[in-house]
């Protein structure tokens, strides 16, 4: 009885010591392995012993704080929900706390922020609000910044301008760029943030189809890769995420469409949804070491091999930033002074005849003057130089001139190439061909023309 009263007492002061609960895995760790088996021994012997909220408390303290900003918003919602999922704390960054509150209760949330799949009945909207903090942050005014990360290690940023307020065409400056960029500068004077994910979008680092059309709204792709770069090369460990269309995926799309993640400036194309992107952005977080530092393009695709994330994050590139070398050493000499490439420069390569310019214009040009010529000419308009005689100078095939040169060459000076566009029949090659058929046909129709003097869709073949 003795014995037993005197393991009881030392079971007791052990249990009180700094040692427990969490210390356990410690110090197996940083023992000497002869001493290992003792240590997993001594676990399971005290295990009976250790209180229940102990062991809950440990589990939390695993997991460390992540900030969200835009947690309110259709993708910021999900990461949270996400989070809370995974066990981790969150503080949210809204601008009204009032109202979070009741979104992070399941109640009044706005359109698309609850479940959009087809379950019956859907489910819980509810969270478990016992482990998020909302905090009152606004992007637009830096000074409330620092207060909403708090101790945060982890940032997930989800800002973006409104869709409410498309016609407001200061938005996407404040918010996807000046306020993202206030959000970098903030998580890095923190001094606590281990990792930061941002969420931008396709298109944002090459102009490419259709995903650059969305720089139509106020130039939101060009103030998304501000901060982009903002991000990249201000020293913290980032992942940026840039998801494909987002709109027409419900939250179920992720049970017929498999995610596939490709470098950066490889995709311009495709589809995925809210939730798979928010599963993605925790993924990053729990994966630094495959995550850390990369640029991440992501579709869902039907039909796809199914792929680990992680084995597809491994395949993933890195990407070269940092914090800007200190002024007077020659790092910085060298950056200033780096050559770039001039506008003037960037123009006459376009231009040149090796450039991309001269056959993409021909090709469309011709295409266009193919179709207009055989319409003519089956509507009784003669040959084709009877076409041109009759028509003059006629303002109709100018401002179609100017229209297709207007249209071609500005995605060019910004480096993309025809490769770069493929959205199924209408791929690059597809325009390459038709427009290298349309060239050949107009030569071959006007020689046919000279040749028998009538116009070649009245007169029969020559074979």
């Amino acid at each position: 009885m003795h014995s037993d009263d005197s393991s009881t007492r030392r079971a007791a002061l052990f249990i009180s010591s700094p040692l427990s609960p969490t210390m356990f895995a410690h110090h197996s760790a940083t023992c000497a392995p002869c001493h290992r088996a003792q240590c997993r021994l001594t676990r399971r012997r005290f295990a009976c012993l250790l209180p229940r909220a102990s062991a809950a408390e440990a589990s939390r303290v695993d997991k460390p704080v992540v900030f969200v900003a835009g947690a309110t918003g259709r993708t910021g919602f999900r990461v949270l929900q996400q989070l809370v999922a995974a066990g981790y704390d969150v503080r949210a960054g809204v601008r009204d706390v009032s109202k979070a509150n009741d979104v992070f209760a399941g109640r009044n949330a706005p359109a698309g922020v609850g479940y959009t799949g087809k379950k019956s009945p859907p489910p819980a909207l509810a969270l478990d609000t016992s482990r998020i903090t909302p905090v009152a942050c606004d992007v637009t005014q830096p000074q409330t910044l620092a207060a909403a990360l708090g101790d945060a290690t982890f940032v997930v940023s989800c800002l973006g301008a409104p869709e409410s307020d498309a016609l407001n065409p200061a938005l996407p400056r404040l918010i996807d760029g000046e306020g993202t960029i206030a959000l970098v500068n903030a998580a890095k004077a923190a001094g606590t943030v281990k990792h930061f994910v941002m969420v931008s979008s396709l298109g944002t680092g090459k102009f490419g189809w259709p995903a650059s059309i969305l720089n139509l709204f106020w130039k939101v792709l060009e103030h998304k890769r501000d901060a982009e770069l903002a991000l990249i090369n201000s020293g913290l460990p980032f992942t940026i995420v840039r998801p494909g269309g987002m709109e027409r995926p419900t939250d179920d799309y992720e049970e017929t469409h498999g995610m596939v993640l490709a470098p950066a400036d490889t995709k311009f194309g495709g589809q995925v949804s809210r939730k798979q992107v928010a599963q993605l952005c925790v993924h990053c977080l729990s994966s630094p070491a495959l995550a850390g530092n990369k640029v991440i393009e992501v579709i869902a695709e039907e039909n796809v091999p199914l792929r680990a994330l992680d084995r597809q994050l491994e395949a993933l590139p890195l990407v070269a930033g940092g914090v800007p070398a200190k002024e007077g050493t020659v790092e910085a000499f060298t950056t200033k002074y780096a050559y770039t490439k001039s506008p003037t420069s960037r123009v006459l390569d376009v231009l040149a005849f090796g450039g991309a310019a001269p056959e993409v214009v021909n090709c469309r040009a011709a295409m266009i003057a193919a179709a207009a010529m055989f319409w003519q000419e089956l509507h009784g308009g003669g040959t084709l130089l009877a076409q041109c005689d009759a028509a003059g100078v006629h303002p109709a095939a100018e401002v179609t001139a100017a229209a297709i040169i207007a249209m071609s060459l500005p995605p060019l000076l910004r480096g993309v190439v025809p490769k770069d566009s493929n959205l199924g029949l209408f791929s690059a090659g597809a325009e390459l061909l038709n427009g290298r058929l349309a060239m050949l046909g107009l030569a071959t129709a006007t020689a046919l023309e000279l040749q028998n003097g009538v116009p070649v869709m009245t007169h029969p073949l020559p074979f």
